[in-house]
């Protein structure tokens, strides 16, 4: 991630005469009152009091001031990281007696990073949350919301249940609610005893009868301690969600308090597919009664297009009726729309409970339904309620002949590394699964075409490295490690080691001048960038770890090799190649576009003995005299900047000089 430069301060210690500048702070308010578009707000670490406005929709702080799509107003805490609150920025408010939020999103186009909010004392209203999302394009990302406390405190209003959450999303008469992003957030302790029913939850979600929630993601959240991790509730006929959500990587832990069968991780109420499929993908729960509910409510408004993908769940505790899909309420509808493949279930109660709708069955709303994996579940793998004449409870087979679906789904053990919250391989699957390259990939995570193989369960790479849960903060894009050979030979190879988070590594290869005809990293293909000369530059996101056998094979057999990795982490993608050549000069250059943030990477020869790079270069390969030719070959980076030159220089040269350069784009 970008990291931020500031041009406004904002502290909580400011006595509100402050220009905003880093010596002389606004207040918050200040702040709220005088953003504008392109503004970078830092807020410095320390806490930040609001006070109890006493209305559950009237936050202390109400973003109202806009920011543009080019232009957005950026909002971030000082020392931020989701998993951490030492030397935060801490938003909080001593209200004790009616709840509101702390901070409210109520204009589009603001961003907000890394705040610490944290409530122990005040007392929950009625539909309400901490933070308060009435807007369109707005982003909160790495904030830590923090109820401190194992259970609500007790809130009813009349008869009805309250509607308790850290976010709480809904439109006003202004805009829908879309292109909103929560993503690597984490939710602690938001929980209710059974008098509050189902209405607590991290993150809560609902329209109103003019003007409706989509098109929102929520990606890389922690929920920790929750009774619901994200509530989807349309509130009737008349307010659904409209549906384009997608839960992407997601890590949540369940517990079992509340109302029965009312705890579960989503509920979908309402949706229709107008703004695209609700995609449920690459999550890792632990406990709970059900990963998804949904949830119908009448006024022939479908539940379509629920996309169930590569998802693990572990250890559910659900009872009766309950599995980790429970279609609730005839939610399930004829029109077949829903896709749900290669998950897993280790540990619950079953994997399906449908009740029965329409004259095709229970199952009419499937489109797809394969290669799941069921284990240790205390009762059927599927079941069926009122229908007529009853179907109840099936296994595996008897679901596959009645529906002709999950034909390719198995019971047994997945062998999962672990089963153990916490344990830093919670989830993955062993070397020896059946689940390995078992699934079909055909939401295409792979990058390889929907028919390509995949895991079953969340964690979709060979070596288990997806990141699941709040990824950690970026430190920029940093080296990792450097290996070289040069022999004569038709096959050169090297060992390198790459390790860390947004791996990647660059691989040159020089030679004759003919594009090998392979080139490999342990037992994946890098991409071939550029060709310049007798210089080939290849690349690689998230190799594999460990040990790896790089090599390069030369495709006019026998000839003069070099082959050089360096490995870096905190890369994101990788830009334009670009190269340049010239004839016996005592320097090579080549300019590139970048951005501040980023990195440019650079792969050169220069026919000499000895080369150094340019200043401003850190040299990672200074390979002088590697004896295949008079010749030095080098690799080395600089900071980004819109315009980058790469140079390498020499005393004298006597021959034909090359260089490649290209943007890393960091994490």
């Amino acid at each position: 991630m970008t990291q931020f430069i500031a041009n406004k301060w904002v502290d909580g210690a400011a006595t509100g005469t402050g220009d905003g500048s880093q010596t002389n702070p606004w207040t918050m308010a200040q702040a709220i009152a005088n953003a504008s578009p392109g503004d970078v707000i830092q807020l410095n670490a320390g806490t930040i009091a609001g006070s109890n406005t006493a209305q559950p929709k009237s936050a202390c702080f109400p973003i109202t001031r806009a920011g543009t799509s080019t232009q957005p107003i950026i909002w971030f805490a000082e020392n931020y990281a989701a998993l951490s609150s030492t030397g935060r920025t801490t938003f909080t408010h001593p209200g004790t007696t009616t709840g509101n939020p702390v901070i409210g999103l109520t204009a589009p186009y603001n961003y907000v990073y890394g705040v610490h909010v944290y409530e122990p004392n005040a007392m929950p209203g009625r539909d309400t949350g901490s933070i308060i999302i009435e807007a369109p394009h707005v982003k909160l990302c790495y904030c830590h919301l923090d109820r401190a406390q194992a259970e609500w405190p007790t809130y009813t209003s009349g008869s009805a249940a309250t509607n308790l959450a850290g976010v709480y999303i809904e439109p006003t008469e202004a805009a829908d609610v879309f292109d909103v992003q929560l993503t690597d957030n984490l939710f602690t302790n938001y929980t209710a005893d059974s008098n509050v029913l189902y209405g607590c939850a991290a993150v809560m979600m609902f329209s109103i009868t003019t003007r409706f929630c989509h098109d929102i993601t929520f990606e890389n959240n922690t929920f920790d301690y929750v009774n619901v991790a994200v509530y989807v509730k349309g509130a009737g006929t008349s307010r659904p969600v409209r549906g384009g959500l997608v839960f992407r990587r997601n890590l949540s832990r369940v517990n079992d308090d509340g109302y029965g069968v009312n705890i579960y991780h989503y509920n979908l109420s309402d949706t229709d597919d107008t703004y695209g499929p609700n995609v449920f993908v690459q999550n890792l729960s632990y406990g709970g009664r059900m990963f998804v509910r949904p949830h119908f409510q009448g006024g022939g408004v479908d539940t379509r297009s629920v996309y169930l993908i590569n998802n693990t769940s572990i250890n559910m505790t659900g009872t009766g009726e309950d599995g980790w899909l429970r279609d609730s309420f005839q939610g399930n509808q004829s029109t077949p729309t829903w896709r749900i493949h290669n998950n897993i279930l280790h540990t619950g109660t079953r994997f399906y409970c449908m009740p029965y709708f329409g004259s095709n069955g229970s199952d009419s709303s499937v489109l797809s339904r394969d290669r799941n994996t069921a284990y240790n579940f205390s009762n059927s793998y599927s079941y069926v309620g009122n229908a007529t004449p009853a179907i109840g409870a099936e296994t595996l087979s008897q679901l596959q002949s009645r529906t002709g679906q999950d034909l390719n789904s198995q019971v047994r053990d997945p062998l999962l590394a672990s089963t153990t919250w916490g344990n830093a391989q919670f989830g993955q699957l062993q070397s020896t699964s059946s689940e390995r390259n078992s699934g079909v990939d055909i939401l295409d995570l792979l990058g390889g075409g929907t028919s390509g193989s995949i895991n079953r369960g969340c964690f979709i790479t060979s070596n288990m490295s997806d990141l699941i849960g709040v990824r950690p903060l970026s430190s920029g894009i940093e080296f990792n490690a450097a290996s070289q050979a040069a022999a004569e030979t038709a096959t050169i190879s090297v060992s390198h080691t790459a390790a860390g988070a947004n791996r990647h590594v660059l691989i040159g290869v020089m030679n004759d001048g003919t594009v090998p005809s392979s080139v490999t990293y342990g037992t994946q293909t890098p991409t071939l960038l550029r060709t310049e000369g007798r210089l080939h530059l290849y690349s690689l996101l998230n190799p594999d770890t460990g040990a790896q056998t790089v090599s390069a094979v030369s495709a006019i057999g026998v000839t003069n090799q070099v082959i050089a990795v360096v490995s870096r982490t905190g890369v994101a993608s990788v830009g334009t190649a670009v190269g340049a050549q010239n004839d016996e000069e005592s320097y090579i250059d080549v300019n590139v576009s970048s951005a501040p943030g980023n990195l440019v990477a650079d792969f050169c020869l220069m026919v000499r003995l000895e080369m150094e790079a340019a200043s401003g270069q850190t040299e990672r390969v200074s390979y002088d005299d590697p004896g295949v030719g008079y010749l030095s070959i080098g690799m080395s980076d600089k900071p980004g900047a819109s315009s980058v030159t790469m140079q390498w220089l020499t005393d004298e040269t006597f021959g034909d000089n090359a260089i490649i350069a290209v943007p890393l784009i960091a994490a």
